[in-house]
């Protein structure tokens, strides 16, 4: 959407600066699967390894219909979008869509689209963002961007071709997980180091959820220290393995351990995460 900034809200809900521990429903500062992805985002982000989409549909209003559209469309968290001017629901998932306020005669895109299909897969015009909901809630969101590559959702044992990446996650607590490789010098073609973070499930020792269904914990938030799931997956690179090296990364970044690459065949190398290993994060790099 080629946006301005992104705020996260909220870092700290007034909790003690060093609980050690998740605070709240939205404090990240103690979150550890929360800052573990901010690296990867904010490159996503900052550096535009995702790009801005290539078309725009916008539609157009009067101050005046704009108030008039808030008072009978409006509410608490969403005053007014472009969905209750014509525009579908899932367009801004393949491309740019605003709202532009004009005193001239208004003058709507939105009419380009009014049979927008509605695929189960839906890819943005830059072909770098997959939304695929064909599995029944089972959502997955995949990145292919130059320097950076995702899988986030319901991928469980599926093999995910990124490019010339390929991910496969592994068996997960809740057939849910987030893995992002994100190149941090260098490039996949040529030599380069990447972070590559897994998570998963999260919680603090002794928290307590309300009901089955884990819809609240409530006031129950436990103690210190928090637990995180490890998110067994594949990784596959399109480099010899006598080019790579991995590590598994210690609770502050730092390497912890070497873990062991393999042929993937076709000259490719293969990384297996999790097993034995207790991290979230690895850094991996190739000449």
């Amino acid at each position: 959407q080629d946006w301005d900034a992104i705020f996260l809200f909220d870092y700290n809900s007034g909790a003690p600066w060093d609980a050690q521990r998740i605070t709240g429903f939205f404090a990240i500062d103690q979150h550890p699967t929360k800052m573990a992805n901010l690296p990867a985002a904010a490159a996503m982000f900052r550096r535009g390894d995702v790009a801005p989409a290539g078309r725009r549909a916008t539609v157009q209003l009067t101050p005046e219909q704009e108030v008039e559209l808030i008072g009978r469309h409006g509410r608490a968290w969403n005053l007014l979008d472009a969905t209750a001017l014509g525009l579908p629901p899932h367009l801004p998932l393949v491309m740019g869509t605003g709202i532009e306020l004009t005193d001239r005669p208004p003058r709507n895109t939105a009419n380009r689209y009014p049979d927008a299909p509605r695929p189960p897969v839906f890819t943005s015009d830059t072909g770098e963002l997959t939304w695929d909901v064909s599995r029944q809630g089972q959502g997955v969101v995949t990145v292919t961007a130059p320097r950076t590559r995702a899988v986030i959702g319901f991928g469980d044992n599926r093999r995910f071709e990124l490019g010339d990446v390929t991910i496969t996650p592994g068996q997960t607590h809740q057939n849910w997980c987030t893995i992002a490789l994100t190149v941090v010098e260098g490039s996949f073609a040529g030599p380069g180091r990447a972070l590559l973070v897994l998570t998963g499930e999260a919680g603090n020792t002794d928290m307590r959820w309300a009901d089955a269904q884990r819809s609240t914990v409530g006031r129950d938030w436990g103690r210190s220290p928090s637990v995180v799931e490890v998110i067994p997956a594949r990784i596959e690179l399109p480099l010899p393995p006598a080019r790579v090296m991995a590590w598994a990364l210690d609770e502050r970044g730092q390497r912890k351990r070497p873990i062991p690459v393999e042929p993937a065949g076709g000259g490719r190398t293969a990384i297996q995460t999790g097993g034995n290993v207790e991290t979230i994060w690895y850094e991996i790099q190739w000449q």
